[in-house]
Formats: C-alpha cells, sequence, structure tokens
C-alpha cells in the first residue's frame, strides 16, 4: 500500500482542508443566484415586475448595481468554506468506517445517505450563524455586511438573534445534505457501473456535483422557505412561516425561488466538487514528495529558468 493509499484511509486532514478551498471558490461563482433566491423566498420584491429570478436580478441591478448581487457575501465566503471543510472531512471518515477502508468499494444510496446527514449535521452550528446574517444583509441594502450586520443584527435583537432558525436549519442540513452526497455517490457509481466514464475521468465530479445538487434542492426547497422566513423576521415560528407562504401563494409558494436556487446550485455544486477533487489530488501530491520528486528530475536549465 503507498503512503497516498494510507492517507486516504485512514484519519486525513487533507480533505478538511480541500473542502475548505472549494467551498470558498463555490461560494463565490454562485452568490449572485442565491441573492435573487433570498429576496424572492421572503417576498421583499413583490411586484409584478419581479415575479420571476430575471425580474428579481434584474431589479437588484437598477436599484443596487452588480455589489447589491454580492451584498451580504463576507460571512458566508468565509463560513461556508468552514462548513464545506466539515461536509468533506466527516463525510470521508464515516464514509471509511462503512467500507472499512476500502477505498475500491462504492457506497450505496442509503451509506452514501448516511454519510452525508452525519457531515450536514456537524456543520449546522456554523452554518446557522453565518445563513443569518447573510439574510439579514440580504435584506437590508443599507448593511455592508460582515462584522456591522453582526453587530447591528445584536444590538437590536440579542444574541440569541444569531440562531434563529437553528433548529429548521439542522433539519435541512441533515436532510439536504443527506440526499446530496447519497446521490453523488450514487451517480459516480451509476456512470463507472455502466462504462460511461471512469471514477476518475475529469468531468465527473461537475456533472455529477451539479446533478445530485438539483435533486437535494428540489427536495428540500420547503424546508429552506421556512428557514428563509424565520431568519428574515417574516415570521415567528414555523407553524406561521407555512401558513403565510400557503396565504400568500398556496403550496407552490413552498417553491417559489426554485429556478433561482437551480441556477445557483448547478454552478456551486459543480464547482465545489471539482475544485474539491483537484484541490485534494494536489495536496495529496505536495505531501507525498510528488511535486519536489518531479521538480528534483526537471533539467537544470528548466530549475533554473522557471
Amino acid at each position: 500500500m503507498t503512503s497516498k493509499d494510507k492517507h486516504r484511509t485512514a484519519f486525513d486532514p487533507l480533505h478538511f482542508l480541500a473542502g475548505e478551498f472549494a467551498g470558498m471558490i463555490a461560494m463565490f461563482v454562485s452568490f449572485p443566484m442565491d441573492t435573487i433566491k433570498t429576496r424572492m423566498q421572503s417576498g421583499t420584491t413583490r411586484s409584478q415586475i419581479t415575479t420571476s429570478s430575471f425580474g428579481v436580478g434584474k431589479h437588484i441591478l437598477s436599484r443596487e448595481g452588480f455589489r447589491g448581487l454580492y451584498r451580504g457575501m463576507s460571512a458566508p465566503l468565509i463560513g461556508y468554506g468552514f462548513v464545506s471543510s466539515i461536509w468533506f472531512g466527516v463525510n470521508f471518515h464515516v464514509k471509511s468506517v462503512l467500507t472499512n477502508g476500502d477505498e475500491n468499494r462504492a457506497l450505496s444510496f442509503a451509506e452514501g445517505m448516511l454519510a452525508g446527514g452525519i457531515a450536514g449535521f456537524a456543520g449546522c452550528a456554523i452554518l446557522c450563524p453565518m445563513e443569518r446574517l447573510k439574510i439579514y444583509t440580504q435584506l437590508n441594502p443599507t448593511e455592508k455586511g460582515g462584522i456591522s450586520s453582526f453587530r447591528n443584527l445584536v444590538r437590536a435583537k440579542g444574541m440569541n438573534a444569531i440562531y434563529r432558525g437553528l433548529g429548521t436549519t439542522a433539519v435541512r442540513e441533515v436532510w439536504q445534505v443527506s440526499l446530496h452526497f447519497g446521490a453523488y455517490h450514487h451517480i459516480n457509481k451509476a456512470l463507472a457501473e455502466r462504462g460511461i466514464c471512469s471514477t476518475k475521468t475529469w468531468w465527473l465530479p461537475l456533472f455529477s456535483g451539479s446533478a445530485a445538487g438539483c435533486f437535494c434542492w428540489l427536495l428540500s426547497m420547503p424546508i429552506d422557505a421556512v428557514k428563509t422566513q424565520l431568519q428574515s423576521g417574516t415570521s415567528e415560528t414555523v407553524q406561521r412561516a407555512l401558513l403565510s407562504v400557503y396565504h400568500d401563494r398556496g403550496v407552490a409558494g413552498l417553491w417559489r425561488g426554485t429556478g433561482a436556487a437551480f441556477m445557483r446550485c448547478i454552478p456551486l455544486h459543480a464547482t465545489l466538487f471539482f475544485s474539491y477533487e483537484r484541490i485534494y489530488d494536489a495536496l495529496c501530491s505536495a505531501r507525498d514528495g510528488d511535486v519536489f520528486s518531479r521538480a528534483s528530475t526537471m533539467p537544470i536549465g528548466l530549475l533554473s529558468s522557471a
């Protein structure tokens, strides 16, 4: 067993590190669509002009400029990196336990959901305050974000306000991340078994990540809609949030913003899994000396000109 194989089947902090960087990259790429989704779910743009994802985006650009699409990004940019680190790190180690360290054994869909659900729950303590600050800043154009939003929110509503919607966030994360990782592993396994590609094909994380992302968001949108109502302050309880959404738009209101969510989750999850796989492989190569061994075999002329 090589050094790299040993690390892949034992405790490996590089999964956490790769997840950290991948999460930050993915958040930056997809944040504008998250802003549009939040505005639609909160009901802060109710005119007929702004009932579609395109209309809300146009409304934000005309009122707040391009920076409005990235309003409130500072907290989730850092926070999503931490959460992504936990997701991938915990998921890998639960997966190792389930497979007894056998990297070649593919997970069943149920096993993938179990590993993902545990990973999703582990990230809730960080994700809840991060999303609370994100939503607060996205819905208040005068807020600058980050520390300023945190200070103003705590001053106005107390420290407990940071963890508003924690229970709903936990339910969404366990459900959503379990579906996401379960579907991701299942799609990879299915494509490989049918000979469409190998598990090392470069585009596989892009396809599987985005497809699994759409699947999990479609089934978790109602929970996310309730969470947004709670964390935006539109509703005080889960029951009132459900009644408010139903009164305004019927059952379909629970899936309001699904178009924006899909437009967000495709680049988000494709970038997330692709970046994670590439970054992890690069970190493994650096740790195992592959980078340095290749450099030491380069002609002296190339090394001196680099």
